[in-house]
This record gives C-alpha cells, sequence and structure tokens, in this order.
C-alpha cells in the first residue's frame, strides 16, 4: 500500500503553529519581535523539503492476523528524526509505541507476537523509558484511528536502516515507567517496557539494500 496524502500534514500544522508564533509581532513592553536568526528564515514547505531529502522510510504495519493497520513514515531533519504514523480499526486507548531492535515481525513466535521483534532499539544499557526508540504512546480514539507525529534526536534514520529494526504497538498504555515511590520501586517489566503488555502490531524498518 502506498503513503496516503496525510503524510506529514501533522508535522506541516505542528511547524506553522510555531512559526506563527514565532513571527506575531510582540507588544509586550521589553520583549522584541527580532528572533536573532533562530526560525525566522526557514519556510514550513523547506523544513518538510530538508526532512525528505535526506532519506524517506515508509513502514507498513500489521496486526497478529497479518491485516494492515498502520503506516508510519521516517524522514530524516536536521533537527531530529521525523516519525509520523497513522493506525486504524483499533481498539480505543493508550498503547505503547516503540521501535524494536529486530527487523522480524513474527506473529507466531514462540514466545508471543511479535516478540521476533527483541526489546527496544537503544544503543546502551538504559532502562525505559530512555531507550533511543522510546516514543510517546498513541491514543486511539473511539473510532479506533489513530494519529502521531514527533521528532526524536535519540537516533538518525541510518541509524535503524543499518541493520534493521521493527515498529511495535502494544495492548496496553505504556507507563514510562513512571511508578510512584508509595508503591515500590519498578520492576524488571517496567524497566524493560513500561508495563505496555503485548505486543499487537508491528511493522519491519529493512536493513539497507534489503528488499
Amino acid at each position: 500500500m502506498q503513503w496516503r496524502p496525510w503524510a506529514l500534514p501533522l508535522m506541516v500544522m505542528s511547524l506553522v503553529a510555531v512559526a506563527a508564533c514565532a513571527e506575531s509581532p510582540s507588544d509586550t513592553p521589553g520583549t522584541s519581535d527580532d528572533t536573532d536568526g533562530h526560525g525566522g528564515d526557514t519556510s514550513v514547505a523547506e523544513i518538510i523539503d530538508d526532512a525528505t531529502a535526506e532519506g524517506v522510510v515508509q513502514v507498513a504495519v500489521v496486526d497478529v492476523g497479518g491485516s494492515e493497520i498502520g503506516q508510519v513514515l521516517l524522514a530524516q531533519h536536521e533537527s531530529g528524526t521525523v516519525v509520523e504514523a497513522r493506525f486504524w480499526d483499533m481498539e480505543p486507548g493508550y498503547k505503547g509505541f516503540h521501535i524494536h531492535e529486530s527487523p522480524m515481525c513474527d506473529a507466531d513466535a514462540p514466545e508471543g507476537a511479535f516478540t521476533s521483534a527483541g526489546g527496544h532499539y537503544t544503543a546502551g544499557d538504559e532502562n525505559h523509558p530512555e531507550h533511543a526508540g522510546d516514543l510517546p504512546p498513541l491514543l486511539v480514539k473511539t473510532d479506533g484511528s489513530a494519529e502521531s507525529a514527533v521528532v526524536t534526536d535519540r537516533f538518525r534514520l541510518d541509524d535503524l536502516t543499518e541493520a534493521g529494526a521493527a515498529v511495535i504497538v502494544h495492548e496496553q498504555p505504556d507507563n514510562q515507567a513512571n511508578i510512584p515511590q508509595r508503591y515500590g520501586e519498578a520492576d524488571q517489566d517496567t524497566l524493560d517496557t513500561g508495563d505496555a503488555g503485548d505486543r499487537i502490531a508491528c511493522g519491519t524498518i529493512q536493513p539497507t539494500g534489503d528488499s
């Protein structure tokens, strides 16, 4: 399935809003309209062009039955890696959403659906939510759809395409390993995944040169 026409509009709208705020004249005493060259000289279109010029990866995401329920677009920009996603036909609520370390989406993996994708993508020994592949949770609306756009500086696109990776959606919310002290310390499941539960959808980011 080809990337739908909505690709990158969430990012565009966010950048438009930021640009509008940055360029609005100020009536507040003691403030200045001078942006000192930060954000005032680059148009939204140029930012999008910059992001797509360095490379774009499109990922189809399937559920355990093999049906496509989402697409994720990753694009490189000088300020970070753009991760934009759209999903449909999902159960409402918050869902954990991460980049995982292996480009393998086996719904029949012995240890559970999509466990073949390994753990969260990370460059070191960090715990959740400091893994490089930890992303903000998805909010699935009552109609079963979800949209998300984020820019992360924790990895570059070529970091993922060098050896491959996977996009994973979990069944449960991701608590970001935020366990109040009154409940005791976080256990290993919390430190590994944020208690996001089973993996319900997966998409592969293939290594460069693979078909």
